[in-house]
């Protein structure tokens, strides 16, 4: 029980540090989702929310595992307490669990999400998220993490991550994926300033 308390906390402490990306408020579709390339590496993509409640799409790359790790929380607790998104996970490999039921009767009705034919996939409500929790890491950095999700696949390929926001409401997300840090450029990549920014809520 400890060692998976233990394992559990390292997860979120992971989710939080990873090197960020700042949408550039074009991953509105399946065509321009952001790409995560390798699904070991952290990467998180930090987006910036509009109250017209469209959905941000991201798309893990799929290569050796058969299964990857997901978090997705939001900065500045205190102000933005109440907001509660939800995560679609979309895929022609995704192994839906047992809880979540494969039909789309909720994208169907879901302003901005367009499932392919050929794909499965579920919603994953916060509402019901048992993973609520605040974090921290220095003046400028803290937040609350919504959620932390294990997805499981059959196979490589490409697996679609999809946060629906709430109308009406403008806030900033950050979606992470994989468990081993690397420091290194990359194009997208934000500076400390810029991460800076992003967290402040002015």
């Amino acid at each position: 029980m400890l060692i998976s308390v233990l394992s559990f906390a390292l997860n979120f402490y992971l989710c939080a540090a990873h090197i960020p990306f700042l949408d550039n408020g074009k991953h509105t579709a399946f065509s321009s989702a952001f790409v995560y390339t390798d699904e070991t590496i952290a990467r998180s993509l930090n987006i910036n929310v509009e109250c017209d409640g469209i959905p941000h799409y991201s798309k893990v790359t799929v290569q050796n595992m058969t299964s990857f790790h997901v978090g997705m929380g939001i900065p500045n607790v205190t102000e933005l307490y109440d907001y509660r998104p939800a995560l679609w996970v979309i895929g022609k490999n995704v192994i839906v669990p047992d809880q979540y039921s494969t039909s789309w009767s909720d994208a169907a009705t879901t302003p901005g999400i367009h499932i392919p034919q050929e794909c499965k996939g579920y919603r994953v409500s916060t509402e019901v998220s048992e993973t609520f929790r605040e974090f921290g890491e220095g003046a400028n950095v803290s937040g609350v993490i919504l959620m932390g999700l294990t997805v499981n696949v059959t196979n490589p390929g490409d697996v679609y991550l999809v946060v629906e926001p709430e109308i009406g409401r403008r806030a900033r997300i950050w979606t992470a994926v994989g468990t081993k840090e690397v420091e290194e450029k990359e194009n997208g990549q934000a500076t400390d300033i810029e991460v800076s920014s992003w967290y402040d809520s002015n």
